[in-house]
């Protein structure tokens, strides 16, 4: 007798992953898009009465001018030239720093002293760290366990901590936080340009190296891990 037997495998999660992440970045380019109208304005110099005119389009309901003499507008440069002035942190950057911090700390511990990375999922790890036979070159975060597959392995789904470092979740701990943070360090930045009355031209620029560094440190780390599987 010949029978058929279909067997479910990770294909159809990864194509629906696939389509969820386009989706995602296409919304995120219309968004950037249509957001370049958004915080614009520009200045109008009366000449008769001395007076700069800066407006400033916002959100509906939210558009505002200011007028100012020009030796007040000297006067804030001065301020905002100054270096005892704070650093604008805004919302996204209360998301930022803790994020790229955590990002940073974990990749300088980790590569210092992390122990060896189950990363084919075989009972043969491989060693990343300095304290591990490895100097600069060498060394690197070793990628989480290919027996981890697709899923979400933070610290407390482990057993024990060795069993977290061994199964290679140090790597998903600093990609995850990295990409949260540099998202977050656009979104900085095209809050800035708002509050400024600027286009966020910037923040359309640096979409490019955040789209680029998603794709190797997560993307493509999926679509390996995928291909694994289906082996």
């Amino acid at each position: 007798d010949i029978w058929i037997e279909l067997i479910t495998g990770s294909r159809k999660i990864s194509n629906f992953c696939w389509a969820l992440i386009l989706f995602i970045c296409s919304l995120g380019f219309l968004l950037v898009g249509t957001s370049s109208y958004l915080g614009s304005g520009y200045d109008r110099f009366d000449r008769k009465k001395g007076i700069v005119c800066i407006f400033h389009w916002g959100f509906p309901g939210k558009n505002r001018r200011i007028f100012l003499y020009p030796y007040a507008l000297q006067r804030y440069k001065m301020q905002i030239a100054s270096t005892e002035n704070c650093l604008y942190i805004g919302w996204f950057g209360v998301l930022m720093i803790p994020t790229l911090l955590t990002a940073t700390s974990v990749f300088i511990i980790a590569f210092i002293a992390a122990p060896p990375v189950d990363i084919d999922g075989i009972r043969e790890p491989v060693s990343g760290s300095l304290l591990y036979g490895n100097n600069i070159i060498s060394g690197a975060i070793i990628p989480t366990s290919a027996a981890i597959g697709l899923h979400f392995y933070p610290m407390w789904e482990a057993a024990s901590v060795d069993e977290w470092l061994y199964n290679g979740g140090p790597y998903e701990l600093i990609v995850l936080h990295l990409l949260l943070g540099v998202a977050c360090y656009m979104g900085h930045e095209w809050e800035l340009s708002f509050c400024l009355g600027m286009r966020p031209w910037i923040a359309v620029a640096y979409s490019a190296p955040v789209a680029a560094a998603t794709a190797v440190f997560l993307i493509l780390y999926i679509v390996l891990i995928t291909f694994v599987i289906n082996l």
